[in-house]
């Protein structure tokens, strides 16, 4: 398995959003932190709420973008750093963080670590 910055040099694009700009890890990271707070703020435990509740990652993270916390391109990139450091964790292929997310045994404190985890992956090997 190559090493996480083997993995992003080999993906010349990770750090672009979709609007095709060059996205700063800063800006991610404060993304996925705001959408960490407000689950555990409003406590949207995955286990109390399925997904037509509009209480998952996925919805957290479009809420943190409307309070202009992110937007379409750092929530795109942040789902690419969880993504990248849930296949490493499990030694998956692939993850899709949203699956994740939604399954049956999932936590909030693990949803909220990954947010964590990646907001400061993002922050250390984002562009500045």
């Amino acid at each position: 398995m190559p090493t996480i910055a083997e993995e992003i040099d080999a993906r010349h694009h990770f750090w672009y959003g979709l609007s095709g700009l060059r996205v700063k890890g800063a800006a991610v990271a404060v993304h996925l932190e705001a959408a960490a707070d407000l689950m555990r703020r409003e406590n949207w435990d995955p286990q109390l709420y399925d997904y037509s509740a509009g209480r998952q990652l996925v919805h957290a993270l479009r809420h943190t973008a409307e309070d202009g916390h992110g937007d379409d391109d750092t929530r795109y990139i942040g789902r690419q750093c969880m993504e990248l450091l849930l296949r490493r964790s499990l030694g998956a292929p692939y993850v899709d963080c949203w699956v994740w997310a939604e399954h049956r045994s999932r936590t909030l404190a693990e949803i909220t670590d990954l947010l964590m985890a990646a907001a400061l992956f993002a922050r250390t090997h984002g562009p500045i």
